[in-house]
């Protein structure tokens, strides 16, 4: 799919394809299901953590990641609610409910409902119900608990502490670390880096999908430049002739002059004994069309004749 995208024929089947949620689901969770569990998922739960440090987070200790599994678009009955939720990953430890979104928002009760799926596969996982996890995957911080139907919802106290959000310019920035050795993972091998190149290629064909703002995440360090670096002097301040002030004894006040506007220097006359001005400026109307008679009512205000009509002398 990555390929077709990439060469344009995508556009074929669908003109519209960069603002469907299941091709972009299935591009960054479908390579990162067939990436080496350790450390690329586990790279994907730290992040998740890192940028949610008030919410309960998935443990990491004690992971069995190998037997870690994606269950993508899962349809699944629970006791009250059944939903579809893009992506439930399942471990020894956690479960936990991932929904994308793009452009799109969360429906009402979405959250909870796909969150009771995953207590329910918990359940039948033999897990507790307690270690289910909601992970929200968008270009902004959504309202979750804005979804809840009443305040006194059970999801308040069950669901918001263990929604976790993630920003998709984070998750780009995260496959441009991978791709270019830059997390613990060090450099990828051929094959590895090969489809990884392309998922960033295919995020950045959404336009500011993985636009961060200006945090520049993917941006890299510069080296300390050694030596003299010559820059001429331009622009020097507004307070490039100070007043002169005698040295400072750590205590005493100082009180510099106040800008005075660009003209403060500008050479004083006694007796001015031609002063010639050009046609004052009657303002932007002056060179209006003439018509015969207006059409209607016309009720004009007194006119705008320059910023200097009331000048006096």
């Amino acid at each position: 799919m990555l390929k077709v995208q990439l060469r344009s024929k995508i556009g074929l089947l669908d003109s519209d394809w960069r603002r469907i949620e299941d091709i972009l689901t299935g591009d960054f969770f479908g390579i990162l299901d067939y990436l080496p569990r350790t450390p690329f998922l586990l790279d994907f739960f730290q992040l998740a953590s890192e940028l949610n440090p008030s919410v309960i987070s998935p443990p990491l200790e004690g992971v069995d990641w190998e037997s870690v599994t994606f269950r993508f678009w899962p349809k699944v009955q629970a006791e009250d609610e059944a939903a579809e939720p893009d992506l439930v990953i399942v471990s020894n430890k956690w479960v936990v409910i991932i929904e994308v979104k793009l452009d799109s928002g969360l429906g009402h009760n979405q959250p909870w409902r796909e969150f009771s799926v995953g207590k329910d596969i918990a359940t039948q996982s033999g897990l507790d119900g307690g270690c289910v996890y909601y992970f929200v995957v968008a270009r902004s911080v959504l309202d979750i608990e804005g979804t809840l139907p009443a305040p006194d919802h059970p999801g308040k106290r069950e669901l918001i502490p263990r929604a976790s959000q993630i920003p998709w310019h984070h998750l780009g920035w995260l496959v441009l670390r991978w791709l270019h050795g830059e997390s613990d993972a060090g450099g990828p091998p051929a094959h590895l880096a090969r489809m990884l190149g392309d998922l960033a290629a295919s995020l950045r064909r959404r336009r500011s999908l993985m636009f961060s703002g200006f945090a520049f995440k993917d941006i890299a360090e510069n080296r300390t430049v050694g030596g003299t670096i010559f820059c001429p002097d331009r622009f020097a301040g507004f307070m490039m002739s100070p007043v002169e002030v005698e040295p400072l004894d750590g205590s005493a006040p100082m009180l510099l002059s106040t800008f005075g506007g660009f003209l403060n220097r500008a050479p004083h006359c006694d007796v001015v004994s031609v002063f010639l001005l050009g046609t004052r400026f009657r303002g932007f109307l002056e060179s209006l069309v003439a018509v015969a008679r207006a059409n209607g009512t016309d009720r004009v205000r007194a006119g705008f004749s320059g910023f200097l009509a009331r000048t006096t002398l």
